[in-house]
């Protein structure tokens, strides 16, 4: 690759330790922002990228309120769907059960996670928390009769979200919610709060959030789409890693 080829290549940097006065950004330079958390690095990558890639239209909004970014646009998350696809293809049956994803931190709404759970064990359901870290509140959520488990691999992990009825989000503040569109690929069913500047809106169909502060009506949701043997799911298609990247390089290279 020649010097002037290597001038015009594109480049974006993911991460927010961007050496901005030592580096050479002679080429169109854009900046990965997965989601905002009001650094004056944040900020400064925002000011000096010739543009700011993010996640979700919540996330734009959150850049331009509070980093000021005006060129920042939605490009999504690249989601691997051969990986997908070859788990929808072994046809696994999804059974009548709950799913949580992830983490138990505060920032995931785990209070509003173990009343759900509560609830839902009443009516004899079977709820599951898989998580590929150790789970901060596991004891609580096992008194709960939550079976926490932690997947061998992504492949078990793909097949147990495959198999599950219906996936439960819980999380006030939401970018895009990842977990949630590898569930809707593979024909599993996404209910999420309704809360301001949500990632998942993005994406998910309009009729399945519930009240944040109404955990009876998650589980009544969650219910009737986890008993139905068949559900319509949104179509993420876009998220697919090629169209991510050549959304990214069209808008680095216009």
């Amino acid at each position: 690759v020649s010097a002037a080829e290597r001038v015009k290549s594109p480049v974006l940097y993911i991460g927010d330790s961007i050496d901005w006065d030592g580096g050479d950004y002679s080429r169109p330079t854009g900046y990965f922002l997965a989601a905002v958390d009001w650094t004056g690095q944040e900020r400064r990558n925002v000011e000096q990228a010739q543009i700011t890639t993010t996640v979700s239209r919540a996330e734009q909004t959150r850049a331009a309120r509070l980093l000021g970014g005006d060129r920042v646009v939605v490009d999504g998350f690249p989601v691997d769907f051969t990986e997908l696809q070859a788990v929808a293809d072994q046809g696994i049956r999804r059974l009548p059960s709950i799913g949580f994803i992830g983490r138990t931190d505060e920032d995931k709404g785990p209070n509003l996670e173990l009343l759900i759970a509560k609830r839902a064990r009443t009516f004899g359901v079977k709820v599951i928390h898989a998580s590929h870290i150790p789970v901060a509140r596991a004891s609580e959520l096992t008194d709960a009769g939550v079976e926490v488990i932690t997947p061998t691999s992504r492949k078990a992990y793909l097949g147990w979200l495959a198999s599950v009825g219906c996936v439960i989000n819980t999380s006030p503040r939401e970018s895009l919610f990842v977990s949630g569109i590898e569930a809707s690929y593979l024909g599993v069913p996404v209910v999420a709060p309704c809360v301001e500047e949500s990632g998942i809106e993005d994406w998910n169909h309009p009729d399945r959030y519930y009240d944040a502060s109404s955990p009876d009506q998650a589980v009544d949701l969650a219910l009737e789409l986890a008993g139905s043997t068949r559900v319509d799911v949104p179509d993420v298609s876009r998220y697919g890693a090629q169209q991510y990247v050549r959304r990214v390089l069209e808008g680095l290279i216009s």
